[in-house]
This record gives C-alpha cells, sequence and structure tokens, in this order.
C-alpha cells in the first residue's frame, strides 16, 4: 500500500510540475543554451557590473520598482522614485536596495560592486555551472514531492472526515481510520487527471480538472458507502 501511494504521488507530481519545466527547459536547449544564449549578456569584472540591456519594470499597484541600468555609473537614493515601497536599483558600480517597512520607516541599503574586485561572473563562467542547476532541479523536485504528499494526506483526511459524518446519517458502521483509507485510493484517479490539466496549463482545464477531481473523490466514496451500507444490511 505504502509503495502504491509512492508510486501515485510520483506521478502526480512528476507530470504536474516535473514534465513543464524539463519541457520549457530542452525547448530552450538546456541550461547552459538559456545562460549563454537566451538571458541577457552579463558580467560582473574588477568590481564593475554590466549588462548588455536596460531593463526597467515599476509595478504601482504593489509599490515596486526594478531598474539595471548599467550604463549609469552610480545611483543613489535620490534616484529612487516617489510613491513607492521597495526599489531594486542597480548601476556600474553599485546596487541601491530600498524598502519601506510600517512602524521602522523608509530602510536603503548600497551595495558596492567594488567589494568584490576579486569575482569574475559572466555568462560563460556561469554556464559552466549547469550541472548545478540539474542537481538544484532535483532538489526542487524533491521538496515538491513532498508537498504533494502532504497535500495528498491533508486531502484524505479532509474527504474522510466529511464522509465519516455523511455515513453516520446513513447509519453505517464504519471507522474513521477505514474511512480515511477509502479517502487515499479514491483521490487517485482525480489526482491524476487534475495533474494532467496542470501539465497542459490552460486555466479552464486547471478549473475542471480540480472540480473533476473533488467529484470524482465524493461519487467513489459515495459508492463504496452504499456497497458497504448494503453489504451491512444484508447480515
Amino acid at each position: 500500500m505504502v509503495g502504491f501511494f509512492a508510486l501515485v504521488i510520483f506521478l502526480v507530481s512528476f507530470i504536474q510540475y516535473a514534465i513543464p519545466t524539463l519541457g520549457a527547459v530542452a525547448g530552450l536547449g538546456g541550461v547552459r543554451n538559456i545562460i549563454e544564449n537566451q538571458i541577457p549578456q552579463f558580467s560582473l569584472e574588477n568590481g564593475t557590473f554590466t549588462l548588455d540591456e536596460k531593463i526597467e519594470q515599476q509595478d504601482n499597484s504593489m509599490g515596486m520598482y526594478i531598474i539595471v541600468d548599467t550604463d549609469k555609473k552610480k545611483f543613489t537614493k535620490d534616484d529612487i522614485p516617489a510613491n513607492v515601497v521597495e526599489a531594486i536599483m542597480v548601476s556600474k558600480s553599485n546596487m541601491i536596495l530600498y524598502n519601506e517597512v510600517a512602524g521602522v520607516g523608509k530602510l536603503v541599503q548600497e551595495q558596492k560592486f567594488s567589494d568584490y574586485k576579486d569575482i569574475t561572473i559572466n555568462n560563460k563562467s556561469l554556464a559552466e555551472t549547469a550541472p548545478v542547476f540539474y542537481v538544484l532541479m532535483v532538489v526542487i523536485y524533491i521538496g515538491i514531492y513532498l508537498f504533494v504528499l502532504v497535500k495528498y494526506l491533508f486531502m484524505a483526511v479532509f474527504y474522510a472526515l466529511v464522509m465519516y459524518m455523511l455515513s453516520k446519517t446513513m447509519m453505517l458502521d464504519i471507522t474513521f481510520g477505514r474511512m480515511y483509507k477509502i479517502a487515499m485510493f479514491a483521490q487517485v484517479f482525480g489526482a491524476l487527471v487534475m495533474a494532467v490539466t496542470y501539465c497542459i496549463g490552460s486555466a479552464v482545464l486547471v478549473l475542471s480538472g480540480s472540480a473533476f477531481n473533488m467529484l470524482v473523490t465524493v461519487i467513489l466514496m459515495n459508492k463504496a458507502m452504499v456497497a458497504m451500507k448494503m453489504e451491512q444490511d444484508a447480515l
């Protein structure tokens, strides 16, 4: 039983999370190609940071501002726009981090790239660490696997509790432990279908898959309860 559910959780987490991620990485030619050719060319060398394109984004609803402009020699706190809560500003020589904390005030931190003169990082050197990124992907997947496992067990408790209370109205003699086992098995098909909808990525399909998962689980548990009730009444 443990092996069966370990396989189910593996399939759900792999279909729902790993396949889309691996597909995206493979579609872009792998981690090395993404670093060397897909992201902007950058370098941190001799205490100077360069990026071959300017990046500027502002989210007025969140009060967040981000700018990376290595044509600018240095950013100061005077460059922080008004009416922002958080800001990240990167120039050729420094990085300014701004955060407005309630009850504390406005916090400004400056990080100078001159403090890292002994470090050289660029697309090529970062691409050499591609195997590390794959290891990190495996570690992240293990974390996702555990998250899916906990979620599956928690949802089994939820379904078991609801259906256990319903069983009392049916005068069905069943323990909560047995109802929990039924909930564990009843979730399998719906969970796999929901994982496929997540893999496809359509918001409509995801919502439909979630509803389908709940509906199928309840129907299967109800059928099991009716069968047990008929068996109980026949005795």
